[in-house]
């Protein structure tokens, strides 16, 4: 059967269908009992796209798309790309309908392209803030967990600080918030083995925000953002052996 590219959608008709793999799933809560659910889908020539399934159809869909499985998708709407920060780079989206219909599909190769962005384009402001980036770099400094609200447990208010080096050993300020914040910290922790001093410790954050916090070069930090960022310690990619070659 033949599909249609992810590249190929627009918003004039509804009669796609597509095969795609799930590479990210998360969800943004309206209620304390309804949420919308958000999925990256990418197909076997590496393009990404966002999906929006709304609250109608979110819990219909959320044990179906698991990450790292592939599906094919038939009947759905295309929409702009919208929100002040972007989670692909594509031109629209994919929203959920009523008539969609997810079916298992057998894996397929896919082309991952390197997404991963060169800390210069960010220290000297010449990547577009609307996106998120991913970024790979050797983690050479990790600050206290902290809570920055009155009560000192509210789970947004948990903040982390790290630093991670590219091989040109050109440093990035991060920060993580909320839970990531507190995952963060018992991951690198384990990986330390609770010794103060980090070394060999690579990895790659993938769907971060930059904020720039004054104008000009180097005032800038990465933020995670809602729940879709994500941190791999020591990942099996090409660009952590190289980092090892460059750095050990």
């Amino acid at each position: 059967m033949g599909y249609d590219g992810l590249r190929d959608l627009n918003p004039c008709i509804t009669c796609w269908t597509i095969c795609v793999m799930v590479l990210r799933k998360y969800v943004l809560f309206i209620t304390d009992n309804s949420f919308e659910l958000r999925v990256v889908f990418v197909d076997e020539w590496g393009i990404q796209i966002e999906a929006i399934i709304g609250t109608r159809f979110s819990q219909r869909y959320y044990d179906m798309l698991e990450e790292n499985q592939w599906k094919e998708i038939r009947t759905f709407g295309v929409i702009e790309n919208w929100g002040f920060v972007r989670t692909t780079t594509h031109k629209y989206m994919i929203e959920f309908m009523n008539a969609t219909e997810v079916t298992h599909s057998d894996p397929r190769e896919t082309v991952l392209f390197n997404r991963f962005t060169p800390y210069d384009y960010i220290t000297e402001d010449t990547s577009d803030t609307d996106y998120l980036v991913d970024l790979v770099g050797a983690l050479v400094e990790v600050g206290c967990l902290r809570n920055i609200t009155k009560d000192g447990w509210e789970m947004d208010g948990f903040r982390l600080t790290f630093q991670i080096m590219d091989k040109y050993k050109e440093r990035l300020k991060c920060e993580a918030s909320g839970e990531l914040a507190v995952d963060l910290h018992r991951k690198f922790r384990y990986f330390r083995n609770d010794s103060i001093v980090i070394d060999n410790i690579y990895v790659a954050l993938t769907w971060w925000k930059i904020f720039r916090y004054h104008p000009g070069p180097n005032h800038v930090k990465i933020q995670n953002h809602l729940m879709i960022s994500d941190v791999t310690v020591d990942p099996n990619i090409e660009e952590v052996q190289e980092l090892k070659m460059v750095l050990e």
